[in-house]
């Protein structure tokens, strides 16, 4: 009987990325978190934020490993990022709400099937398990526009030269679903203009990210490979269209119900502020 070479986890999906302990950033995480929890269960004991004091302890983990993860996808090479955005995403969730991180894990994965970050391709599980998400979270969120994004998201590692062709077909499915009976109900809640130039802003300075992404340092969780530009590109590319699609969906209040733009804010900021200082 063969034995698959594959550690850990990886033997049974290609887009789980357990938080090893072996690096330095990642045992910062494991301790940061806890305190996080400890804080917010503290502050909800004590005042009338944040609901109970187990509920919001939660919400902080979720919070806190959400935008963390998000972010060190979007910038694989800029660990600082990763812990900028925990750090404007977990005050704004506790103060102003912006709590809701499903948005976040659906883009998580999205820019993992194009990113390769593990150096896998995505395995048919994964596909499947991406593309009923996506389906499931547009439709819970009432946010029709999310299912292009994803469609997008599957018909560009496609497109590379080592995409999975099948996820083509993925892609036309999430345009299908569209057709979902409910979603013709919705009405869109498009952000005033303003908002629109401050996310366009962070188009810009995103954009200046990728230009300077010419050759990422960071390699594969298996195998010695670096990961490619274009992948880690697109991936940003993909996180900025589902805050876009957000912001078209959900209106103005979109800046505070989720902590989706405090890791697209954190990604230009960190690489500006290493570049300042010569890192």
């Amino acid at each position: 009987m063969s034995r698959d070479p594959l550690p850990g986890i990886y033997r049974f999906t290609s887009i789980a990325r357990p938080v090893d302990p072996a690096y330095p950033t990642n045992r910062a995480l494991l301790f940061i978190l806890p305190a996080i929890a400890l804080v917010n269960a503290a502050v909800a004991w004590l005042t009338d934020i944040g609901g109970s004091p187990a509920g919001s302890a939660l919400s902080g983990l979720l919070v806190g490993f959400a935008s963390w993860a998000l972010t060190r996808e979007l910038a694989p090479d800029d660990d600082a990022a990763a812990f900028l955005a925990l750090s404007i995403a977990w005050p704004t969730a506790l103060l102003l709400g912006a709590d809701a991180v499903l948005l976040v894990f659906v883009a998580l994965f999205l820019v993992r099937i194009v990113n390769r970050s593990t150096g896998l391709a995505a395995r048919p599980f994964d596909t499947l398990s991406v593309l009923g998400l996506s389906i499931w979270a547009s439709y819970s969120l009432e946010q029709p526009w999310l299912l292009p994004v994803a469609a997008l998201a599957f018909a560009l590692d496609a497109g590379f030269k080592d995409g999975r062709r099948v996820h083509y077909l993925a892609a036309v499915m999430c345009l299908v679903a569209i057709a979902w009976p409910g979603f013709e109900q919705l009405t869109p809640r498009f952000a005033p203009g303003n908002d629109w130039l401050w996310f366009a802003a962070i188009v810009a300075a995103c954009g200046l990210v990728m230009i300077g992404t010419r050759a990422p340092v960071a390699i594969c969780d298996v195998g010695p490979e670096r990961l490619q530009a274009a992948r880690v590109n697109a991936g940003l590319a993909i996180g900025l269209l589902v805050g876009a699609q957000q912001l078209a969906s959900v209106g103005a209040a979109a800046w505070v119900s989720t902590p989706l733009f405090a890791c697209l804010v954190a990604v230009p900021i960190s690489t500006a502020a290493s570049r300042l200082l010569g890192r």
